[in-house]
């Protein structure tokens, strides 16, 4: 995995969206990512990672809706909205 600079987000971009796996700097450590809609690229990070394949891997959404076409109950979101972090309960 090469190291790109900030500049260079259009490369990281397009590895996510072509299926492969990149390290991505946070404010305490790097985390291995790939798009979790893309199956291959979820096995190659728990492969990296050397998780069983059946082992779950935190995904990271920008807003709860995002998460409603994963749904089976799509009325679920109500429920999920209800535990979301930072909303009163």
């Amino acid at each position: 995995m090469p190291i790109v600079s900030a500049d260079q987000s259009e490369l990281v971009v397009r590895k996510l969206l072509s299926g492969g796996v990149v390290a991505i700097p946070t404010d305490t450590v790097y985390g291995v990512a790939a798009l979790a809609t893309q199956a291959d690229a979820v096995r190659a990070l728990s492969h990296l990672k050397g998780r069983d394949e059946d082992q779950p891997i935190a995904v990271l959404i920008d807003s709860a809706a995002a998460i409603a076409p994963f749904l089976d109950d799509p009325a679920s979101l109500d429920r999920v909205m209800a535990l979301w972090p930072g909303r009163s309960p």
